[in-house]
């Protein structure tokens, strides 16, 4: 006996009951995971099907059909009234695309599971289970108020604490996801964040080869997203510019603008030396040093000790310093070429840590993937005393779906005049303004062979040099040598000069509000910025250090 035959509306009908089974799979593997969540929560945009608003994440359940899956189910068409399904099926795509957006701008991580995936419960379940953990690892969201002027960005403290940091939106807001409105509108800010004191505690920290200080600058603003005081109650470095732009904005207890090893003077392993006594007299409980030793002898473009440098040994000097006096946490930042250093600085030191109590973790980053608009490599060491931190999982849940451009850090700074060095234009020789109008009048990036020097009319590898900057993706990374197009790919994206010192500073993650205003000559100005950690690096392992 022949079957019935199934009509169009028989078939829609099976579909909407076969759409239920997701949502009812999905509950099933969240429960066996022991995740906590509400279904159907009213009052949020679109009403998604899994929630859990402490954690802020949100489950949304699709059916291939309905909503228009590029899978074997959701290319199945209507056979009568076929535009108007897929004008329907068109809308609710379009829909969706809208809910998710509202619900990321009121700061939940979203994902989207289809029906065609409850087929393969290994990786569905391995994909919820990564999906919460870097949702509960992450440590800020962002979102907006409700007059939608203002964004919001919630870091978490653990457990139910969390607290909240304000901007003002900026234009074209629209344009721009919510982290990097934030982060923007943050470095065009005139006036800082941070508050005199709050009554979270205080963390105290130490800078050794301080720099201006971007490390320290990233440790003050998680402490002010996580509601402490910032007490910096040493910095120390050879440059006494340097150091006097990091007084400026910092105001540390203490500044020594001397060599590290006249103070940390000991064998690892040995008692207190007569030096060392006395500096640590000078301090007060140290909760973090951080570290940025010289890079010079690890550098790749150091023809001269090529990487067996005596600088390395100051490495060491970190170690010992963390040695006699024990702070919580240790941050060491290089370039990403100290791992081949002939004296073994990197892992003597690390050793050294290690034999001292600290659980030490390292990792070589590329500090575009969380928000740096520069393709910057560095190698960080974190050791810590209060449990390992997985600099991996962190990098994980912070890196961003796409990198941010030059053009999204500087693009309101191309007409800025003003008589301050920052904004100051370099007057460049007339070959090299030559070598400049022809990449705009031609509108080119790279500058061929023949406008080249001599030494690189034939084969070579410096392509970057002379060249032109791209608007729409980030700089490679920004050295000393920013104001000369002979140094790098330097040259501005839209005008034909090479970039301002604040443009610099503004891709090195210096926010406007960052006084430079001590500095009176280019060299120390470009110096400095040159050689400054973007604030990124140390504002998110901070962030993971508070929250352990």
């Amino acid at each position: 006996m022949l079957e019935p035959k199934t009509d169009h509306s028989t078939r829609m009908s099976q579909i909407r009951q076969r759409d239920t089974a997701p949502e009812c799979a999905i509950r099933r593997l969240l429960t066996d995971l022991g995740a906590h969540f509400r279904t159907n929560v009213q009052g949020l945009p679109g009403r998604p099907d899994i929630v859990n608003q402490t954690e802020k994440w949100a489950i949304m359940v699709h059916g291939c059909f309905w909503h228009g899956h590029e899978c074997r189910h959701g290319r199945v068409e209507s056979k009568t009234n076929t535009q108007a399904w897929r004008d329907k099926i068109s809308l609710n795509k379009e829909r969706d695309r809208h809910k998710r957006i509202e619900l990321e701008y009121l700061g939940f991580s979203v994902d989207e599971v289809w029906e065609c995936e409850i087929n393969d419960t290994r990786k569905l379940r391995n994909r919820l289970s990564n999906f919460i953990r870097m949702a509960r690892e992450r440590l800020e969201s962002f979102s907006l108020d409700e007059d939608q002027s203002v964004i919001l960005r919630r870091v978490s403290l653990g457990g139910e604490r969390h607290r909240v940091s304000r901007v003002k939106r900026i234009p074209k807001f629209d344009e721009l996801k919510l982290a990097d409105a934030f982060d923007l509108a943050w470095l065009r800010s005139i006036e800082p964040l941070h508050r005199a004191r709050n009554g979270a505690g205080e963390l105290t920290c130490v800078d050794l080869f301080s720099g201006c200080g971007g490390l320290s600058l990233g440790v003050r603003e998680a402490c002010e997203a996580s509601g402490r005081y910032f007490r910096p109650l040493l910095a120390m470095d050879m440059n006494p510019e340097a150091l006097a732009v990091y007084e400026t904005n910092f105001h540390p207890d203490l500044i020594i603008n001397e060599d590290l090893s006249q103070h940390i003077d000991g064998a690892i392993g040995s008692p207190h030396t007569h030096a060392e006594t006395a500096l640590l007299a000078r301090l007060d409980r140290v909760d973090l040093l951080v570290a940025g030793p010289p890079c010079q002898g690890h550098s790749n473009l150091n023809n001269h000790s090529r990487r067996d440098d005596d600088r390395n040994d100051l490495y060491l000097r970190v170690a010992r310093f963390a040695e006699i006096a024990r702070p919580r946490w240790v941050f060491v930042e290089n370039v990403a070429t100290v791992v081949h250093d002939i004296r073994g600085s990197l892992s003597k030191t690390r050793e050294s840590l290690e034999r001292c109590g600290y659980s030490c973790t390292e990792e070589t980053i590329n500090l575009s993937l969380i928000g740096v608009p520069q393709l910057r490599r560095r190698h960080i060491l974190v050791a810590s005393l209060t449990g390992a931190i997985n600099i991996q999982s962190l990098l994980e849940c912070h890196k961003l779906p796409q990198p941010r451009s030059v053009g999204w850090a500087i693009n309101d700074l191309a007409n800025m005049e003003s008589d301050r060095l920052v904004d100051s234009v370099r007057n460049l020789s007339q070959e090299n303004q030559e070598r400049i109008d022809w990449l705009f009048n031609n509108n080119q990036y790279d500058l061929p062979n023949k406008m080249r020097p001599k030494c690189h009319h034939g084969s070579h590898t410096y392509y970057a040099m002379y060249g032109r900057l791209r608007p729409d993706r980030p700089t490679n990374t920004i050295t000393t040598g920013f104001g000369c197009p002979g140094q790098g790919r330097y040259i501005h994206p839209t005008r034909p000069r090479t970039l301002t010192a604040h443009e610099a500073a503004r891709l090195q993650m210096f926010p406007d509000f960052f006084d430079f205003s001590t500095v009176t000559t280019y060299k120390a100005l470009s110096g400095m910025i040159g050689n400054a950690v973007p604030m990124k690096l140390s504002y998110l392992l901070t962030l993971a250090a508070l929250r352990q």
